[in-house]
């Protein structure tokens, strides 16, 4: 009986060995995920970023220029620029 015994506890160590594993195996996969998540994110602010320096930069250019005739190119730029956005969003 001594034989069974052990048997029984070596198998039930087996059992929470293997419980143990997937939990690490549930663990690791959600970080991979969590890891997938911040990386599409930071790509979405880069190039929402860029985009938006440039918007800045013209609008503000745009006030200095405020009546005279460059004006004009400027808007053209500035509406690439928006367009540049609503295609990175999908819109």
């Amino acid at each position: 009986m001594a034989g069974n015994d052990e048997i029984s506890r070596l198998s039930s160590d087996i059992d929470e060995m293997l419980q143990t594993i997937n939990e690490y195996q549930d663990l690791l996969t959600k970080r991979e995920r969590m890891a997938t998540i911040g990386e599409t994110a930071a790509m979405v602010v880069h190039d929402l970023r860029n985009p938006l320096q440039v918007i800045y930069m013209l609008g503000s250019r745009i006030r200095r220029l405020a009546g005279k005739l460059r004006v004009i190119d400027d808007m053209d730029v500035y509406v690439k620029e928006i367009e540049s956005i609503e295609e990175n969003l999908g819109m």
